[in-house]
């Protein structure tokens, strides 16, 4: 579960979030995750440039509907997205 990525507002536009958000994806190739998920409220946009896509809620992974994020912390009304990883 990707979770938790902010920018401050002063540098947001600057590409950091991109760079952020390609280095956690770095981190998960190495580590053999094959999808990232994630719940988001106003993020939706920057999200889908970087190549995730809206889902489900119940279509996300079991394990990601099994998080305190997920079952009680995010409001329903946050939007579920994911992307699989490619091979690195």
């Amino acid at each position: 579960m990707l979770r938790s990525v902010v920018v401050a507002r002063a540098v947001r536009g600057t590409g950091l979030g991109q760079r952020v958000v390609q280095e956690l994806e770095r981190i998960a190739r190495i580590a053999q995750v094959k999808q990232l998920a994630l719940l988001t409220q106003s993020a939706r946009q920057f999200f889908e440039r970087q190549g995730y896509r809206v889902i489900a809620r119940q279509a996300a992974p079991e394990v990601l509907q099994q998080t305190e994020e997920f079952r009680s912390l995010c409001p329903v009304s946050a939007i579920c997205m994911a992307k699989f990883l490619a091979e690195a």
